[in-house]
């Protein structure tokens, strides 16, 4: 057995001789073009891209978070990886692309299949963690994701650098029956997970992932008291749910009692049926589906996969699994003007406190940092947009900009379903005398929301280009107002009515953001 000292030494120097984690050559190709000067991909666009690939993610946090530009961030690390492109910049990026190995380039075919059998259960592992914190806390999706991608670090790093040693570790689980854990540490001298930790600590990556990467060993998992705990436990849920569903026979009775142990395992984390888990299941596989369609990467084969269509194909259980919970109530405050709802920020939420720790906030923050640096116009407010859509995870989100030459509100720039082309259509004529709920938004300089349109109170105030344009039934418009001027308005929406009952801390985030894109504007007008 190597000792944990010899096992690190022998790693480090393997990979100063050895290329990069390999990346797949349609993410390297993809980036490359949206990283190029000719390019108008979104930051959006580009992080969505470099978070499906485990090895440039890796690379790109390793990067912004070296000491030099960990100085430059009045902040710390930096956590939001929209952020960390806009940092490195658009070369920066495509240089870490196009520095990485490819998987077809392996010389070890072998090793090739090894390595990629443990990077798509990885991945696997992190769209669960999606799906589960979307249903959960949409303010920490991106995170959450981010924290499972780097769960089996360790493995990954292991698989690629030492194979031979991996081997061994396979070979002693199915002779002995011991865990991965130990069979890992008894190989190696330091456990697949330790090695992972000890890893990422030198590569400097945030703390949030590094807690993440710990399995929590209790029977029962305590209620969290920190934002990193919340991660932890999504990530941690979601890896179990999937050792579970490997692992798992065709039996209803036996798949519900498991899962049922599971569910109260994680009981002081969240509140989840067994109805709720195959609904993560379900939109987990159709998720992997199409990004295998869309990459040609095949999954027929995937042990997982074959598994989760056998379960979602039993008969539900009678009665859903309902965990402890103290459950969280919203107190509606709107004040009601008509059916348009004047946003104030008096709403009461009891329970959880995770609100103030979203995305939103951290993103406040990094957008303050970037406010004091040297930057575009055009990059801050994608950046304010891409904050409030993911933070809120919103269908879509527009913010339109007062054209130069007449009165008109025109669309510049925006995230979502089908945004590129409803922009093309998204305009509206500015008039004093309109009571539509855009020109009241703007005219009185007060932030709305429309909680359902098909409230009749509301649908004649609802303009005919809005009515042809979209099929959303909620929505909020929030104004840029410039020294009583209207410069712009940002409209943010959702699927259907009643999904907007934003908390006072959200919505006080919310207009934070739209504060910052006016003080970002202010500032380029000098």
């Amino acid at each position: 057995m190597k000792s944990r000292e010899d096992t690190l030494s022998e790693f480090r120097k393997k990979s100063q001789e050895v290329q990069e984690l390999p990346v797949m050559s349609h993410t390297i190709n993809l980036v490359s073009k949206q990283a190029s000067r000719e390019s108008d991909a979104t930051i959006t666009e580009l992080t969505d891209t470099i978070l499906q690939d485990f090895a440039l993610t890796n690379k790109i946090l390793k990067m912004v978070n070296t000491v030099y530009y960990i100085k430059t961030q009045f902040s710390g690390k930096i956590t939001v990886l929209s952020r960390a492109v806009y940092i490195l910049g658009l070369d920066h990026i495509r240089n870490a692309a196009l520095s990485l190995m490819l998987f077809e380039n392996l010389q070890d075919k072998k090793l090739a299949r090894e390595l990629r059998s443990t990077l798509i259960n990885n991945f696997i592992g992190a769209v669960v963690t999606r799906k589960l914190a979307s249903s959960l806390d949409n303010k920490k999706v991106e995170e959450a994701f981010l924290c499972a991608m780097f769960f089996d670090l360790g493995k990954i790093v292991a698989t690629y650098y030492m194979p031979v040693e991996c081997k061994k570790v396979k070979e002693l689980i199915a002779k002995t029956g011991e865990d991965e854990r130990r069979a890992s540490y008894s190989v190696f001298g330091i456990s697949y997970e330790n090695l992972g930790v000890e890893l990422a600590k030198e590569w400097h990556l945030p703390a949030q992932i590094i807690h993440s990467m710990h399995r929590p060993a209790q029977a029962s998992i305590p209620k969290p008291t920190e934002a990193e705990d919340v991660l932890r436990g999504f990530v941690g849920f979601s890896n179990e749910l999937c050792s579970l569903i490997i692992k798992s026979s065709t039996s209803a009775d036996n798949w519900n009692k498991a899962l049922a142990s599971l569910l109260h395992r994680y009981r002081n984390c969240f509140c989840i049926t067994v109805d709720d888990v195959s609904g993560i299941i379900k939109s987990s596989l159709k998720e992997l589906e199409e990004y295998a369609a869309e990459y040609n990467v095949g999954l027929e084969d995937v042990v997982f996969i074959k598994m989760a269509k056998q379960l979602l194909s039993l008969k539900s259980a009678e009665k859903s699994v309902e965990v402890d919970s103290m459950p969280t109530t919203v107190e509606e405050k709107y004040k009601d003007i008509g059916g348009i709802h004047l946003l104030e920020c008096n709403l009461n939420i009891s329970g959880s406190k995770e609100t103030s720790e979203s995305l939103l906030s951290r993103g406040i923050q990094e957008v303050a940092n970037t406010l004091i640096e040297e930057f575009t116009l055009n990059d801050m407010l994608r950046m304010i947009l891409e904050i409030m859509y993911r933070g809120v995870k919103f269908k879509r989100v527009i913010i339109c900009i007062k054209s130069a030459r007449d009165n008109i509100m025109e669309a510049r720039f925006g995230f979502g379903d089908n945004v590129f082309v409803i922009m093309k259509n998204f305009r509206f004529t500015m008039e004093d005398d309109s009571d539509d709920v855009f020109n009241t938004a703007i005219n009185k300089g007060q932030d709305l929301l429309v909680n359902d349109v098909n409230d009749r109170r509301v649908k004649g105030r609802l303009p005919q280009w809005y009515i042809r344009l979209l099929d959303v039934e909620t929505f909020i418009l929030m104004p840029v107002i410039i020294n009583k001027m209207p410069i712009g308005i940002i409209y943010m929406d959702k699927e259907n009515p009643g999904e907007l009952n934003i908390s006072s801390t959200t919505l006080r985030y919310l207009k934070t953001l739209r504060d910052q894109a006016i003080l970002a504007i202010k500032y380029k007008r000098k």
